[in-house]
């Protein structure tokens, strides 16, 4: 049976964050973001993002959801809405 450990995201998490939220906007996002964002420097921009999100976070919650070691779930929380209003969450195989 798979242990399950549910934390608050911190500051340290943004780089593996981003490259969560980069991969799946990259596999979900397709037509509705432009490819040559998508195909682009996205994780730069999730990576300026989720730094200022974790750093000082406004009615938000970020949870990393640790199933193993190197494998997490993340799921955001907020009372306002994110750039498309939605939580996301997308089990990944962290590098």
């Amino acid at each position: 049976m798979t242990s399950l450990r549910f934390r608050a995201a911190g500051p340290d998490d943004a780089e593996q964050v981003a490259l969560l939220h980069a991969d799946s906007w990259r596999r979900h996002y397709r037509g509705a973001y432009a490819d040559s964002f998508l195909d682009g420097d996205v994780v730069a921009d999730r990576r300026s993002v989720w730094s200022s999100r974790l750093l000082a976070p406004v009615n938000a919650t970020t949870v990393v959801t640790e199933t193993a070691p190197g494998w997490w779930a993340l799921c955001t929380s907020s009372s306002t809405p994110m750039n498309d209003g939605q939580p996301h969450r997308q089990p990944a195989r962290l590098p």
